[in-house]
């Protein structure tokens, strides 16, 4: 009997590894992705001949990214926090490519940055039909902001309430941010990324990914820096 615990203790083990391996290969971050692109790869069909100021503009434009930080507070009880969530989950976003003061319009011109945000709720469906149903919920961020960082600007929010119908454990929230840069034509240049978590939790730092948004599109909400203050 002995002999058998082990063994499946091993093939455990060996799958555990096999999976670890398989997340690391083809899980990688967009830094990963540009280090796999440098002279230094480890991979040599992948590097590219940019110049050394192009690997340091692609960089600078990884670092800059927008990051949702989450951080949780749980029940003293183990059921309690199973059956109920965490007892708080707070989330801030960091926006390091601007500050507070970038959104400010100068006297008799436009400001430097505009930011506006969107927000979605996607709720995993275990049964018959799609795999996820996609709800906009902007509202739930609208008036909900605090300012607490200026320069890089943090914005923080509560936990989002779940919309839709189900488990609020099978609800993901995708915040939507679009930053949009003055150039030097007088035109606002609009980059987008997309942040996904779970209202439950999962502890940690979370950036940017590429996803393909579905459902009814989510209202943009602009942001106004005199009402931050």
């Amino acid at each position: 009997m002995f002999w058998r615990f082990n063994l499946a203790g091993a093939l455990f083990s060996v799958l555990e590894l096999g999976g670890s391996w398989l997340y690391n290969r083809y899980s990688t971050s967009r830094h990963d992705d540009w280090l796999l692109t440098t002279p230094w790869s480890q991979e040599p069909g992948r590097i590219s001949d940019a110049s050394l100021n192009e690997y340091q503009s692609q960089l600078q434009a990884i670092t800059q990214v927008p990051k949702l930080t989450v951080s949780i507070e749980e029940f003293d009880g183990w059921w309690k926090s199973r059956m109920e969530g965490p007892k708080s989950v707070d989330f801030e976003l960091n926006l390091p490519s601007i500050g507070l003061q970038s959104l400010v319009s100068p006297f008799g011109g436009r400001p430097p940055h505009k930011l506006s945000l969107a927000c979605y709720q996607v709720r995993s469906n275990t049964g018959p039909g799609p795999r996820e149903f996609w709800y906009p919920a902007t509202s739930q961020i609208d008036r909900q902001l605090d300012l607490e960082g200026e320069a890089p600007m943090i914005l923080g929010f509560p936990r989002p309430e779940p919309v839709g119908e189900g488990d609020w454990r099978h609800h993901d929230t995708i915040m939507a941010i679009r930053i949009e840069a003055l150039d030097s034509s007088g035109n606002y240049q609009p980059f987008e990324h997309h942040i996904r978590f779970s209202r439950s939790g999962g502890e940690g730092v979370y950036t940017p990914s590429d996803m393909a948004l579905l459902g009814e599109p989510a209202a943009w909400l602009e942001i106004d820096p005199l009402l931050l203050t």
